[in-house]
């Protein structure tokens, strides 16, 4: 396993600001758990993960701000789901703001949403930079915390990490899966 363990210290800082840049809970937990494990450090993990996920919401952001309106007139699914985001976005702004990141499958809708609100964009810069900061540590500290205790309590995990990351990477994807059929069945979709 020395291949993946020199893989993931060349170049899993650059994977998870890659990752971050689409949608990172996953990339940031497994480089939580790599700092956990002392492949990488987890101040280079937050940082990297910070990057990718803030930079991504202020693209969204500055390009809905600019095209938003043609963006949704000609995409009806994604007029819709603005269309459920901005109600709590009108109620619950700043917190709306700071917390969009940490629900799945919310966070591109609701920068879209923000730029197509009244908030003006430098608000939107303070506040997507602390919620980026926050996103970053809360999910890079978790894997940390759980790479830390596996190699307390069972040594390094060379021998067993592609598994190890393999089983984490179905099961955050058949959660995510999950969790989108319930509530399809719940809406009466198919």
């Amino acid at each position: 396993m020395d291949f993946l363990e020199t893989a993931i210290r060349d170049y899993g800082y650059l994977a998870i600001f890659i990752v971050t840049l689409f949608e990172g809970e996953t990339i940031q937990i497994i480089g939580g758990i790599a700092a956990g494990q002392d492949w990488l450090r987890i101040e280079w993990v937050v940082i990297a993960g910070f990057t990718g996920t803030f930079l991504s919401d202020q693209t969204v952001f500055l390009v809905a701000r600019r095209y938003g309106p043609e963006l949704v007139a000609r995409f009806p699914r994604l007029k819709r789901r603005v269309d459920i985001a901005t109600p709590y976005l009108e109620r619950w702004n700043t917190w709306f703001i700071l917390g969009f990141r940490f629900v799945y499958g919310v966070r591109n809708i609701a920068a879209i949403a923000v730029a197509l609100s009244n908030v003006p964009a430098i608000r939107f810069f303070w506040l997507n930079m602390i919620a980026a900061a926050l996103w970053a540590v809360t999910f890079a500290l978790v894997g940390y915390v759980f790479g830390y205790a596996v190699r307390e309590i069972v040594g390094d995990i060379k021998e067993w990490i592609l598994e190890a990351l393999i089983l984490i990477v179905v099961l955050w994807i058949g959660g995510k899966y999950l969790l989108k059929w319930i509530s399809r069945r719940k809406l009466g979709r198919p």
